[in-house]
């Protein structure tokens, strides 16, 4: 199984994925046994200038859309 998690100012949200969706909801009440994987979707650096950083550029690049890490709110809730 898989988890993601999607951390937030107030919430973090998580999914659990195996044959299915496992679990979705409040990471608060996430079991993590049996995940093999986690993903944490906040960004733990930020750019040395402007709102991208190069990894963010090539994403945009490829056409994946994203909020930039350099945004204020990011500020708030990253390291």
């Amino acid at each position: 199984m898989y988890c993601g998690v999607d951390v937030g100012l107030k919430k973090c949200h998580a999914a659990v994925i195996g044959d299915g969706v496992e679990f979705l909801g409040d990471y608060e009440e996430l079991d993590l046994s049996g995940v093999k994987l986690v993903g944490i979707d906040a960004p733990l650096s930020f750019p040395e200038r402007g709102a991208f950083r190069e990894c963010e550029r090539l994403l945009l690049k490829m056409g994946i859309r994203l909020f930039p890490s350099g945004a204020p709110f990011f500020r708030k809730i990253s390291l």
